[in-house]
């Protein structure tokens, strides 16, 4: 696996002005070799869905992202 360097933002999800079990992760390459970067995510969501922890509504992955994009 080559170098990369990338940043992680995690954000919690306020619903109806009150805080949610729900959170947010933004990952983003910063320098470096794009495969290793994907190679980073897609293990990441691997273990996350082996877990059972990712959204999977597409209804709600799409209202998420479009919040996300907004910050």
């Amino acid at each position: 696996m080559k170098e990369v360097a990338f940043a992680s933002e995690i954000f919690t999800v306020v619903e109806h002005g009150k805080r949610s079990p729900l959170s947010i992760a933004r990952f983003t390459q910063e320098k470096g070799a794009a495969s290793s970067f994907y190679k980073v995510v897609e293990t990441l969501e691997t273990i996350l869905k082996s877990r059972g922890i990712l959204v999977t509504d597409e209804g709600k992955k799409r209202m998420i992202i479009k919040t996300l994009n907004a910050a």
